[in-house]
């Protein structure tokens, strides 16, 4: 009986820590084939550019293969990285998942992507890999 209100105690300390809230994000893919930087209304320049990740466990016929994950960093470091680093290189990431809104030509748009706030290269691509 004790061992259960143990684990139910460290059940309920999970669930008291959700609620306080968790947005980490984990990626480690293949740096995608375009980047892009712009400069926004207020005069910041941010990076757009995508990760490639294998999808894992058994997977359905004709289903894909892979996730192409937005990212977006406002890290000049970060920027410098993703201009220099060849498509296909191997990159770890950590960041934060967010939404951005902006007005288009269309009216309001958005986008969710992962603002990335770290990042190195875990492997320099092969031409294989792309």
């Amino acid at each position: 009986m004790r061992t259960h209100c143990h684990v139910g105690n460290c059940v309920a300390m999970e669930v008291i820590e959700a609620v306080n809230g968790l947005n980490t994000v984990h990626v480690v893919g293949r740096l995608g084939q375009q980047s892009q930087t712009k400069e926004m209304p207020s005069g910041d320049e941010i990076t757009t550019f995508t990760v490639v990740v294998p999808r894992s466990g058994k997977l359905r016929e004709g289903s894909p293969r892979v996730d192409s994950l937005a990212c977006q960093t406002m890290r000049v470091g970060i920027r410098n990285k993703v201009h220099a680093w060849a498509p296909g290189s191997w990159v770890e990431l950590e960041g934060t998942l967010r939404r951005r809104f902006w007005q288009g030509g269309n009216g309001f748009a958005s986008a969710t992507e992962i603002e990335v706030r770290t990042m190195v290269r875990v492997r320099e691509s092969t031409g294989a890999d792309c």
